[in-house]
């Protein structure tokens, strides 16, 4: 898909994981290996990358439900940069902000940008955009080890006062415009009784 858009491989000098759940880090060590990019993870999950653990990566709760072939191994990774809250990453002429959002993981990240007046959200599995029931904002909660709907609860209303315009989440749909709704839906679900709806 890089190289349909024309962007060569030689380019891509860092890779970045939201966070250590093997559909997210499992390739890490093939792509490091294939470009010779550096990988940044954050620090509560890096052993997580590093050893390619199959029960802090989730993955020995997944197989058995058939969300990998069966057989799957992760390979572990070199972690080149170990990631905190607030840290500053430089992309080009630009700069990515670092914000800790732990409960889908303990280690979940969402990179924060401006492009062009815009304020975009690279929020990995914290939200998914799911338009459909009225809802548009999902979470990702797991029942696995390391997740934590406390944490989760937290990590979102965080997110409550970004002022998100273009929200770019793991799976599912990215929102180009007007991404806070989608955030702000999410808060206002963890304000009731019950919890948000989830994608699991």
């Amino acid at each position: 898909n890089i190289a349909a858009h024309g962007i060569a491989a030689d380019r891509i000098r860092t890779l970045i994981l939201t966070h250590a759940h093997a559909d997210h880090s499992g390739g890490a060590a093939a792509l490091r290996d294939r470009l010779g990019c550096r990988v940044l993870v954050a620090d509560a999950e890096a052993a997580t990358v590093e050893t390619a653990d199959p029960e802090l990566s989730g993955l020995n709760v997944a197989l058995p439900f058939g969300i990998y072939p069966p057989g799957y191994t992760m390979t572990p990774c070199i972690v080149d940069r170990r990631l905190r809250e607030g840290d500053v990453i430089p992309v080009g002429r630009h700069e990515l902000q670092v914000i800790a959002t732990p409960g889908h993981s303990p280690g979940s990240i969402c990179l924060l940008m401006t492009l062009d007046g815009r304020r975009v959200l690279f929020c990995g599995d914290t939200i998914q955009y799911c338009p459909v029931a009225g809802q548009v904002g999902w979470i990702s909660l797991l029942n696995a080890p390391g997740t934590d709907l406390d944490a989760y609860r937290s990590s979102v209303r965080r997110l409550g006062d970004l002022r998100v315009d273009v929200l770019l989440p793991g799976h599912r749909v990215f929102s180009l415009s007007n991404g806070q709704r989608v955030i702000d839906s999410v808060v206002k679900g963890f304000d009731t009784l019950s919890i948000p709806r989830s994608v699991i």
